[in-house]
């Protein structure tokens, strides 16, 4: 849930980008509409650089999902609310003093590359959906194992799995190994991200199939850069093509 103190807190930090700002601006007072010369004024408060040459409208317009005009303002979507929690959850997760840039900051764009999350709890779907969007990757996703059975059955191979190995009804180890046996998902390449720490659960999950593990909590933009890197070396060596 969104409280003024988070929102103060997210645009008190120096790591996100001017249009999440206007966003988190936006998100005050949610049901009061906003009209253009408040927006500029909340987001020129907070360190929105040339906010006077900046036009909020054409970049309101490019997020006509998450936000639109009333005949008072402009309001955020269900959607742009979400976008909003996202961030103050990545903030939230991300270790102090580990940023350098913005902790989101997504490298080079991946147009193209189509991805399968597969996570149970809420809230790290909706970070991870958050990032890899935000990173131009086309996000499928699947909160549990039988969800994620029914893509590799069904589906044509994506670039790159990111699973749990806590699920509803089949295991993350058994979905690896459903891939591993898939004419057509036997090379996608698969990380596994969990809270079990254990060197065994390591070790059999890299021993089923997988292709690196990340721990919780995780950092994202170590994430994003693995996730890179996996597919730039499965791409390189004609693997999952």
């Amino acid at each position: 849930m969104l409280t003024e103190s988070i929102l103060q807190d997210l645009l008190s930090t120096q790591h996100l980008s001017q249009a999440d700002k206007i966003f988190c601006c936006l998100a005050i007072q949610p049901d009061t509409p906003k009209p253009v010369k408040v927006i500029r004024a909340l987001a020129a408060r907070h360190g929105v650089a040339d906010i006077k040459k900046w036009n909020v409208l054409a970049q309101l317009t490019q997020h006509k999902k998450l936000a639109f005009r009333t005949a008072d303002g402009w309001e955020l979507t269900t959607d742009g609310l979400a976008h909003v929690e996202a961030l103050a959850i990545a903030i939230a997760k991300t270790p102090a003093g580990s940023i350098t840039g913005d902790e989101l900051d997504t490298g080079a764009p991946a147009p193209g590359h189509r991805i399968l999350l597969v996570q149970a709890d809420p809230h790290t779907m909706q970070l991870l959906e958050f990032m890899f969007k935000r990173a131009n990757y086309d996000v499928l996703t699947a909160v549990n194992g039988r969800e994620a059975q029914a893509f590799i059955n069904n589906e044509p191979a994506v670039d790159l799995m990111v699973t749990a190995l806590t699920l509803p009804y089949v295991t993350g180890y058994q979905i690896i190994i459903d891939a591993r046996q898939s004419r057509t998902w036997m090379n996608v390449p698969i990380i596994v991200l969990s809270g079990k720490v254990l060197e065994m659960d390591v070790v059999r999950a890299l021993n089923t199939g997988a292709n690196d593990y990340v721990t919780k909590p995780f950092r994202p933009k170590e994430l994003l850069a693995r996730a890179r890197a996996l597919i730039a070396t499965f791409e390189r060596l004609g693997i999952n093509r």
